[in-house]
């Protein structure tokens, strides 16, 4: 049976209550959900982005939104599609420049905060053609090298932002436990490395947090 908009509603509503407030990021919809609930995932393509999911379960929009990307500057823009080609090369073996608009809209909902991220129809009107903007992005024709190490420390940043948003303190203070919790939740975990192997290619937690530049 199919998920109903209501449901998605009802799991919004119950994470509220849970965290005794009125705004719930997709963060703590992952901590406090129940097993069963529909995915952030579901409930961003039914409302097309989480903040819109919120309203429409009568809380304010998540504070990351930025109201239709109009808010979100033009550097973090271009930063997201330069992390999101990455991701593509160490995917696809192919140039960054490649990457397609499938590749990115999927992408963009596998995010942890999503509605920091511009999606495709703002893109398309900030910036133009697709083409132009990944010639402004900055994104190579070539393979890059260091796509797998990029896509890594990208997951350690979504971690830190994660802590952060779920009320631990500042992202500097990422705890290796909270990585392993975080990363148990994650849709993509299987695509994304585990604190052994993090720690293993860095030499300890405390260098994986330098090397993602939070420590």
């Amino acid at each position: 049976m199919a998920t109903s908009d209501e449901q998605i509603l009802d799991a919004i509503r119950h994470v509220a209550q849970q965290v005794n407030g009125d705004r719930v990021s997709v963060a703590m919809y992952n901590r406090h959900s129940r097993t069963g609930d529909p995915s952030p995932i579901t409930a961003i393509r039914r409302f097309e982005t989480w903040g819109k999911a919120c309203s429409a379960a009568g809380l304010v929009a998540n504070p990351f939104n930025k109201e239709g990307g109009r808010r979100v500057s033009d550097e973090d823009a271009l930063a997201a599609l330069r992390r999101a080609g990455n991701d593509f090369a160490l995917k696809t073996g192919l140039a960054p420049y490649s990457m397609t608009l499938d590749f990115y809209d999927e992408w963009r909902l596998r995010q942890v905060v999503v509605d920091d991220i511009l999606g495709l129809a703002v893109l398309h009107k900030r910036f133009g053609k697709w083409k132009d903007l990944k010639a402004r992005a900055g994104l190579s024709t070539e393979h890059v090298a260091r796509s797998a190490e990029l896509a890594r420390l990208d997951a350690v940043a979504r971690a830190a932002r994660s802590y952060d948003d779920a009320g631990h303190g500042p992202p500097s203070r990422l705890t290796q436990a909270f990585y392993d919790h975080w990363h148990s939740n994650q849709p993509d975990r299987d695509q994304l490395p585990t604190s052994a192997v993090l720690k293993e290619e860095y030499g300890g937690w405390g260098k994986v947090k330098e090397a993602a530049e939070i420590g």
